[in-house]
């Protein structure tokens, strides 16, 4: 369809340039705004795929100011310019242009960013114009017409604005789910983003909510989206849906998120350790009632993550991990846990962690040296004083792994990876410990 710039094409849009730049269209365009919008934010983005796949045939002596792909393009900004003064006036067309809106439409690389700007412009022209454009939006969604990015970014930029529950109903609720889960799947990263976008807005509306239930094993793909902002979004959605969900649904999906949540603790964004250590609480509070064996099963592996980021420098994540560990407290009824949190006797919840779970020494080194490195220094020093209890000291010591625990403590030792003195001392502490402990008598500590 692309090979070759159609001559009808160019005809159609030097004719609609014209019409447009006429101070008598005016009153067109207020008329057929639903319709002019998406059809030249169509003529937009064809023309850049026209240029980009070499449609255009160029002439000898071009300067690139008067390229014809450069020329088309230009044209056609200009045409979605005259709309917008018509509709809108001289003084939204100069705050888009601010915001670099006309300029993003000129590459298919920031096509979709400048036509959210346009769209969160469009919101000027009161409820009434977003709604019928929204509409005419959706059902371009649902019959697959070519521009999916543009249509999508149009589509999330109005779900703010306009009543999505009452189009939707008109134009059939569950009509949505023929676009999105190919969305949520797609190659392209910028349509995958601006699906679970779409899904943040849609399932904070508790109507929209149900319907997207349906949709959760390709929300749970994105938990593993290379992008973590799609996976923000992703646990976001999980977070508003969980509670609404039907339990046959919504159990197997809690069940599996404490373990895909887990990379997340140690995320270098405080809002997605938050969002992630929440969502493990959500889980719990949905499964543990009607599967509380495979949940205690999953639980176990988090309650030394939750307990080192009790100290996490983001007062945010830190009280979120408290309340998850309540709850996890709760869930495995450890009650002796619970008195600790609830009266705020942090530095006796690592051996209280310790307690009957000698088999878990493995797990507990593992995580333990993940925190050793984490750039954040309160929770190396959590670390540290974890591995510094007596009870971990003897638990961290079998024969088998004994020589790669030391080089453990010998790496953080000498990395400098404490810096501040508490964390020093306890680390410094370590070696006089293990000698005093270590009940194998072939072990032998030497000072990096």
């Amino acid at each position: 369809m692309l090979r070759a710039m159609p001559g009808c094409f160019l005809q159609i849009s030097h004719a609609m340039h014209t019409i447009l730049h006429l101070p008598s269209s005016e009153e067109c365009v207020r008329l057929f705004m639903r319709k002019l919008y998406r059809t030249v934010l169509l003529k937009i983005f064809f023309i850049l795929q026209c240029s980009q796949r070499g449609c255009f045939n160029l002439r000898d002596g071009d300067t690139e100011e008067n390229m014809l792909p450069v020329k088309e393009i230009r044209n056609a900004v200009e045409c979605m310019r005259a709309i917008f003064r018509h509709r809108m006036g001289d003084s939204l067309v100069e705050d888009i242009e601010r915001q670099g809106g006309w300029d993003m439409l000129m590459s298919l690389e920031t096509y979709h960013t400048g036509v959210a700007v346009l769209t969160r412009a469009l919101r000027n022209t009161g409820p009434l114009c977003c709604a019928a454009v929204f509409e005419e939006t959706v059902v371009a969604l649902i019959v697959r017409q070519e521009h999916e990015i543009g249509t999508m970014a149009v589509f999330v930029e109005l779900l703010d604005c306009v009543k999505v529950a009452t189009i939707m109903e008109r134009i059939g609720s569950t009509s949505i789910l023929s676009f999105l889960p190919s969305y949520l799947q797609s190659q392209n990263s910028v349509l995958r983003d601006l699906a679970t976008t779409s899904l943040v807005k849609l399932s904070a509306i508790p109507t929209m909510a149900v319907i997207l239930q349906d949709l959760l094993p390709e929300i749970m793909q994105q938990l593993q989206d290379a992008d973590s902002n799609i996976g923000a979004k992703a646990m976001t959605v999980l977070h508003n849906l969980l509670r609404v969900t039907d339990r046959q649904k919504a159990v197997p999906i809690a069940l599996q998120l404490p373990k895909l949540l887990l990379p997340f603790f140690l995320n270098e964004s405080s809002h997605v350790r938050q969002l992630s250590i929440l969502l493990c609480k959500d889980a719990m509070e949905v499964a543990g009632h009607t599967r509380r064996a495979e949940m205690k099963k999953e639980v176990r592996n988090i309650l030394l993550p939750l307990f080192f980021h009790m100290h996490d420098q983001d007062q945010s994540v830190a009280q979120a991990s408290w309340e998850a560990l309540l709850c996890a407290a709760k869930l495995l009824k450890r009650k002796h846990l619970r008195y600790l949190l609830k009266t705020a006797q942090t530095q006796r919840i690592g051996e209280c962690l310790l307690m009957g779970h000698g088999s878990r020494a493995d797990q507990f080194l593992e995580q333990s040296l993940s925190y050793l490195r984490s750039p954040q220094e309160p929770l190396q020093e959590a670390a540290v004083r974890f591995i510094g209890e007596p009870q971990a000291l003897a638990l961290l010591c079998p024969t088998a792994a004994w020589p790669q625990r030391l080089l453990l403590l010998a790496e953080s030792r000498a990395r400098g990876a404490v810096q501040a003195q508490g964390g020093a001392g306890a680390l410094a502490g370590l070696p006089a410990a293990f000698r005093q402990l270590c009940p194998h008598s072939g072990c032998r500590w030497e000072p990096c």
